[in-house]
């Protein structure tokens, strides 16, 4: 019998936490940041030690924890008043039962993706995590496991870690279950309303299984930290995507840059100082779901269907009838946010209207999609007036399916197969990635407006792939030339629809929009001789990415509303020129 063999007969898995002299500590205040609650722990108590000796190789067991009351609940920002709510129950954490395994000094969750139909207002996400070992009298395994709360039926997701620690005595048992304790703890969200402390220990079960037993392990990310490219650039300055006074220090969530093919990260801070494992964070797509799933895949129905953008919505999306003014309406004009359905033509209005807020809180596609249809009037020629509306998209998204139906059958779905199985199962996206908001409802319809979480390793796969794939995968154009071309602002005929008065509330053409994607004029910032156009994604959160013609990809996910790049864009430039004059 081999070491791991001759330790495996003595060891089962029981579960406790640091003695309470342990605790004191690790709980110093001098640990947080200045100004925060002294009822936070400080994310030391997450972070494992450098170096230590991995004792026990494999290790599978299954956890459960009840639904338990918070200890710590503060309310830092509630616009909506949803804590006030008793039945969202928002002060608890679910009840969960999940398995886990090691491999390393890492412990994987079995289920990967969003979980759901928990709690009220909670899913949840298990992400890989750490684990490490202490031999003393006897041997003690840590455990931190992220965990992503997410509100139900929205993007709004708060970043927490789960700590426990596995213990051993030569008198245990190989199977069995005990009782033990664990902590939680969240001090950092990406979402624009609601902003909370949450922390608590309690006990949960874990019931010890084979070694043996054990998943896949396809976690990896690999990212150097952004001082890395002052190394090779001279006057680069990292420290311009940190957070800052002006940016915000406890707004941000992950930033980072993609250059030549490798990925560069900065922090991503919380309230109780820098996240351990800024890898794990669940990033919410808000918007940038609009470009990943809307755009990608008409883009290749056009390729494999042509016509298909010039395609009827009325002739798909019974709901928006002709007697409703959707008769000429066209799947590209849904997906440039010119379908001359609106209320106002007012910056924004349309988009914070009651009717949109009707349409957000529904739940099911019957619902969502007679809201869509009959609550914005025609009121333009379709093609003509860009006014930038989310519901615009969830039409779009019902008539892709029905589109997409009639092609290859009724029991097939355009997000399983267009999105994951031709896009972002190719690229290695995480299975976080994998999954979309539906509605609550036999019809499951992708909402298509928003609904992915990616992790920042997605971000940088997916906007290296737009910036250098030419549309193309394993060799096989999968989206439309020309479609693509236009979206990313390499046909300077085909800009797409001046959209100042929506991002600064006055006419100019700076910004424009063409086929899900926003695009930004950078000549004036860094001094180009020509209109240097670069197309971004964008979330209502706080979440830009930027996808720069020259193939660099830059994106931050934040909160608060932070979407200035202004500050960015000339450290970039340093890198590798961003005028459209210097393109090769």
């Amino acid at each position: 019998m081999n070491a791991v063999g001759r330790l495996s007969k003595l060891v089962i898995i029981a579960l406790g936490l640091w003695a309470a002299t342990a605790c004191d500590s690790l709980l110093a205040s001098d640990e947080l940041p200045p100004g925060t609650s002294a009822e936070l722990m400080p994310m030391s108590v997450f972070t494992a030690p450098e170096n230590l000796e991995t004792q026990v190789p494999l290790l599978s067991g299954r956890l459960h924890l009840p639904e338990t009351k918070l200890e710590v609940f503060q309310v830092l920002q509630d616009d909506f008043r949803l804590t006030d709510r008793a039945a969202l129950k928002v002060a608890t954490l679910p009840k969960m039962a999940f398995n886990v395994f090691r491999d390393g000094n890492m412990l994987f969750p079995f289920a990967r993706g969003r979980q759901l139909k928990l709690h009220p207002f909670w899913d949840v996400t298990l992400e890989p995590g750490h684990v490490w070992d202490v031999l003393d009298d006897r041997l003690t395994t840590y455990a931190v496991l992220p965990i992503s709360l997410h509100e139900v039926n929205e993007d709004c997701t708060f970043h927490g870690l789960l700590k426990f620690s596995l213990k051993t005595s030569s008198e245990a048992k190989l199977i069995g279950s005990q009782e033990t304790e664990l902590i939680f703890q969240s001090a950092g969200e990406t979402c624009l309303y609601l902003k909370l402390n949450m922390a608590g220990q309690f006990d949960i079960e874990y019931e010890a299984v084979s070694t043996a037993i054990r998943g896949d392990s396809p976690w990896a990310e690999s990212a150097s930290p952004l001082s890395a490219l002052a190394s090779r650039f001279s006057g680069f300055n990292p420290e311009v995507f940190e957070p800052s006074e002006s940016f915000g220090s406890q707004d941000l969530t992950a930033t980072g840059v993609v250059f030549d093919g490798r990925h560069y990260v900065g922090s991503c801070p919380t309230r109780a100082g820098v996240h351990p494992n800024c890898g794990a964070l669940n990033l919410p797509s808000y918007s940038l779901a609009k470009t990943l799933v809307g755009t990608l895949a008409l883009l290749q129905l056009e390729h494999l269907y042509d016509g298909a953008m010039n395609a009827k919505i009325a002739d798909y999306v019974p709901e928006c009838s002709q007697d409703l003014g959707w008769g000429d309406v066209t799947f590209s004009d849904a997906l440039n946010m010119t379908t001359g359905h609106y209320l106002s033509d007012v910056a924004n209005e349309d988009e914070t209207s009651a009717d949109m807020t009707r349409f957000y809180i529904a739940a099911t596609h019957r619902e969502k999609i007679r809201v869509a249809c009959e609550a914005f009037p025609r009121k333009a020629p379709p093609g003509t007036k860009f006014i930038y509306r989310s519901s615009d998209f969830y039409v779009l998204g019902a008539a892709l399916q029905s589109f997409y139906q009639a092609k290859v059958g009724s029991g097939r779905d355009f997000f399983d197969d267009l999105i994951v199985t031709n896009i972002f199962e190719p690229l290695g996206l995480s299975p976080a990635a994998q999954q979309t908001t539906r509605t609550a409802d036999d019809i499951s319809q992708s909402v298509t407006y928003n609904g992915l979480s990616l992790l920042r390793s997605d971000i940088a796969k997916i906007g290296h792939w737009l910036v250098t794939g030419e549309g193309r995968l394993a060799g096989q154009q999968i989206l439309d030339p020309d479609g693509f071309a236009s979206a990313m602002q390499r046909d300077p005929k085909d800009r797409g629809a001046v959209a100042d008065r929506v991002l600064r509330g006055r006419a100019e053409d700076t910004y424009r929009y063409k086929n899900g994607l926003w695009a930004f004029n950078v000549a004036s910032t860094v001094g180009c001789e020509k209109d240097s156009w670069v197309p971004f994604m964008s979330g209502v959160s706080g979440n830009v990415v930027l996808l720069f013609p020259n193939g660099t990809v830059y994106y931050h996910f934040s909160d608060n509303g932070h979407f200035s790049t202004s500050h960015i864009i000339p450290e970039l430039h340093k890198l590798k020129s961003v005028c459209e004059e210097n393109l090769t």
